[in-house]
């Protein structure tokens, strides 16, 4: 038993100095888990985990090579993402601030073999920033607190 245990530990112990020394460093506990699916994996969510010190550039800058890397693995899909934010508003006569969750919606892309994925990520983010400032200079005094969470919205390209 005690043998297992060492064994599992020593495991555990290789994966993260195999990490140590990878591009992605500092982003191994930042993964893209699959957090919903239905129709038997006929769609499937993915959500990265933001974080509260992280403003929307730093956010997509660490988030870049993990959507990036899940969509080189799964083609012939249907994909957008959506950005989960919270946004504080403080109300001047009584000096409360209120805190609201507010999404922020790409528009849906196609994933085939050939498509660039850098290029399509880039895109949907300007999207995203674009619809993010809107809101914010539509409705008074909206500020930007911090980033929930990323969801990438997945499911497969029935259309060929």
């Amino acid at each position: 038993m005690s043998n297992w245990n060492t064994m599992r530990k020593y495991r555990y112990f290789t994966f993260l100095q195999s990490k140590r020394n990878s591009p992605l460093r500092g982003l191994f506990l930042d993964i893209a888990k699959e957090t919903k699916s239905a129709l038997n994996k006929f769609t499937i969510q993915y959500t990265i985990a933001g974080r509260d010190n992280f403003d929307v550039d730093s956010f997509t800058d660490r988030s870049r090579p993990l959507v990036i890397k899940l969509l080189e693995n799964n083609h012939e899909i249907k994909f957008k993402m959506v950005l989960h934010c919270r946004m504080e508003k403080t109300n001047i006569k009584t000096g409360e601030v209120e805190s609201h969750l507010k999404e922020f919606h790409s528009e849906i892309e196609i994933n085939l073999e050939s498509t660039n994925t850098d290029e399509i990520y880039s895109e949907m983010m300007k999207t995203i920033l674009k619809r993010l400032a809107t809101f914010q200079r539509s409705d008074s005094n909206w500020i930007f607190s911090s980033v929930v969470r990323l969801d990438i919205c997945t499911r497969l390209n029935t259309n060929l």
